[in-house]
C-alpha cells in the first residue's frame, strides 16, 4: 500500500499535529549517543522502574491513540478470496458470498474480518464514523483494533459492537447467531436489550433478541439450559441443570439470568452464585429487588474475581499478531474453516 505524503510513513510528509504530539512525548527516552552505561547502571532502582513504567504507559498510549487515529482515516478496504490471483476493492452496497473457499476483508485500517465457506456478507458502512457489515448466514472471524463501538456487525436477531477484540460470529439458516470472544469484549444489542460479553465467553442471538453469556468451557447441557430460561423457554430441569453448576466462570451466567426469573428462582440463583465466587458485602435485599446499582456493584465484583489481566506488552503482541489470544482454542460452537 502506497502512503503519499503521509507524515506518519515519511517524516518530509506534511506534519501532522497528532504525530508530532506523540513524537515529543516520547523524545525524552530516545537513545543519545555517547550515553554513559556505567551512571545508567548507576542509577537508583527506583527511578529506573519509573522509567520503564512511564515509557510502558506511553507505549500503550501510542497503541491507543493511533488506533483511534487509523480508524478515522479513509483507507480502501480490499477483499482477497482464496485461491484468487488478484485483490479487489469492494464498498458499501457489496455482498461478499463465499461458496468453496474462504474469503480476507480487510476493514479500512482497522483490522480484518475472515469468511467461511458458504456465507453471506454485506458490507453496509465504510464511513468515517463507523464501520459496519451484515452478516446474513455463515461464519467468520474478527480482529479489530478500533475505538469502542466503532465496528458493528448485524445479524437478524441483533448486532455485536465491537469493543476492541477478536472473536467469531456464526448464523444458521434460521438465522440464529452464536457468539465467541476470543479477546477483548462484544456487546451484544438487541431491543432494548444489551449485555457484555468478555473473552472466554459466548451468547447466543435468537431471533427475538440476545441470550445471557456463557463459559466457552461450560457443558453444552449448561449452555442450552441457559439459553431456554434466557428466551423464555426455561424448566425446571433447566434450572436445577443451572443450580449445579461448578465453573467459578458459570457465575456471570447465573447472575445475568436474574432478572428474567421469577422470584424463587432468583433466590436460588443468587445463592449459587456466591457459593462459585465468594463475593460479599453486596445488599442481596437490593439485588433480590432488581435494584440497578445494586446488581451493578455486584457484578463488577463478580467480574474482578473472574478477570484475567494481561500486561502490557502481551497485548500488545496480540495486536500485533505474534502471540495467540488466551482463548484462543478450537472453535465448538461457531462452524466454519478459519
Amino acid at each position: 500500500m502506497k502512503h503519499t505524503d503521509d507524515y506518519l510513513w515519511d517524516p518530509a510528509g506534511t506534519p501532522d499535529p497528532a504525530i508530532q504530539s506523540l513524537e515529543n512525548a516520547l523524545r525524552q527516552y530516545r537513545y543519545q549517543p555517547g550515553e554513559s552505561t556505567p551512571e545508567l547502571q548507576a542509577e537508583p532502582r527506583r527511578r529506573r522502574w519509573g522509567r520503564l513504567v512511564a515509557l510502558a504507559a506511553a507505549l500503550t498510549l501510542a497503541m491507543g491513540l493511533g488506533a483511534a487515529w487509523l480508524a478515522m482515516r479513509p483507507q480502501p478496504w480490499l477483499l482477497a478470496v482464496e485461491g484468487g490471483a488478484s485483490v479487489k476493492q469492494v464498498g458499501e452496497g457489496e455482498v461478499v458470498i463465499t461458496e468453496g473457499g474462504t474469503a480476507t476483508l480487510s476493514v479500512g485500517s482497522i483490522g480484518e474480518v475472515v469468511v467461511s465457506p458458504g456465507s453471506e456478507l454485506a458490507i453496509v458502512d465504510t464511513g468515517s464514523t463507523s464501520h459496519r457489515l451484515a452478516l446474513r448466514r455463515g461464519s467468520l472471524r474478527a480482529r479489530i483494533w478500533a475505538p469502542p463501538r466503532f465496528f458493528i456487525v448485524d445479524t437478524p436477531g441483533g448486532s455485536a459492537v465491537d469493543l476492541g477484540c477478536i472473536y467469531l460470529l456464526h448464523v444458521d439458516d434460521a438465522g440464529v447467531g452464536t457468539l465467541e470472544v476470543q479477546h477483548g469484549g462484544v456487546e451484544l444489542v438487541s431491543g432494548g436489550r444489551r449485555i457484555t460479553v468478555l473473552a472466554g465467553m459466548g451468547a447466543t442471538i435468537g431471533p427475538d433478541g440476545v441470550g445471557v453469556p456463557w463459559s466457552l468451557v461450560s457443558p453444552p447441557e449448561f449452555r442450552r439450559a441457559a439459553d431456554h430460561v434466557a428466551f423464555g423457554q426455561g424448566t425446571a430441569a433447566d434450572i436445577d441443570m443451572l443450580v449445579a453448576a461448578v465453573d467459578s466462570r458459570e457465575a456471570v451466567t447465573l447472575y445475568h439470568l436474574l432478572p428474567l426469573v421469577d422470584d424463587a428462582t432468583r433466590e436460588r440463583l443468587i445463592e449459587r452464585t456466591l457459593d462459585l465466587t465468594g463475593t460479599a458485602g453486596f445488599r442481596r435485599d437490593a439485588v433480590m429487588a432488581l435494584d440497578s446499582l445494586a446488581l451493578a456493584n455486584w457484578h463488577d465484583a463478580i467480574e474482578s474475581k473472574l478477570a484475567t489481566r494481561k500486561s502490557w506488552w502481551q497485548e500488545a503482541l496480540i495486536r500485533l499478531n505474534l502471540a495467540k489470544p488466551q482463548w484462543a482454542i478450537p472453535a465448538k460452537v461457531v462452524r466454519g474453516k478459519y
